[in-house]
């Protein structure tokens, strides 16, 4: 098997190794049926109507169907170049709990955003080379619901404790903040810095937005 495939696959980016089968036998029997197989388990991922352990599951078989396909390419290995266009800027996804971790991550793989690491506040890493860190905010109810809600107090503690973690990450860091979640009055301060996403299709287009200003904005 060509070793740019197998480390592809290794590494769980699974679009990016169809992608480069494609490019090196666009017509090898059977790729067409397994670039639907995997469309059809992400957008059912996307969409929630899996779980994520079914999700998993159906991601390593699929996995181990792409690795049997690479099987039958007659390339030595070693020169493969992945077709999908892939964004490198490290970016940290700090979340509200462990088992969000590997789902955060994998988000990273599926929209090739490769430079992608996720952690929970307890166990963040060092914010360099982090020029973006997203915050999963989405535990906090609307500030309008909280309120109006048995959980108020809760919620302007967990509110709280969250807004202080940014406005730490904004004065130990020169990251660009991207808060993932309800409507947070916070954020009207610190516009020049923090950007907002209420949902999937928002949060790849805020991503994709602060990767392309930082980008433009270095010689």
């Amino acid at each position: 098997m060509d070793a740019g495939i197998l480390s592809l696959i290794s590494s769980g980016r699974l679009r990016q190794a169809l992608e480069t089968l494609e490019s090196m036998q666009p017509n090898l029997p059977g790729l067409e049926a397994l670039r639907d197989a995997y469309n059809e388990l992400q957008l059912a991922h996307l969409q929630e109507r899996v779980s994520w352990e079914q999700y998993k599951q159906n991601r390593e078989e699929l996995a181990g169907r792409i690795s049997a396909l690479a099987e039958q390419l007659n390339s030595p290995g070693g020169g493969a170049v992945s077709a999908v266009p892939v964004i490198p800027l490290p970016i940290l996804a700090v979340t509200f709990a462990d088992r969000l971790v590997e789902q955060w991550e994998d988000l990273f793989k599926k929209f090739s955003f490769t430079g992608g690491k996720a952690c929970t506040w307890e166990k963040r890493l060092a914010f360099d080379p982090y020029r973006i860190i997203l915050f999963d905010n989405t535990d906090l109810m609307g500030e309008r619901e909280a309120e109006e809600s048995f959980l108020k107090m809760d919620q302007r503690k967990k509110r709280q404790e969250r807004e202080l973690q940014m406005e730490y990450c904004l004065s130990n860091s020169t990251a660009y903040l991207l808060h993932y979640g309800n409507y947070l009055s916070w954020l009207e301060a610190h516009r020049a810095r923090a950007h907002a996403a209420n949902s999937k299709f928002a949060l790849y287009a805020r991503l994709k937005e602060l990767v392309d200003f930082i980008k433009a904005i270095e010689a």
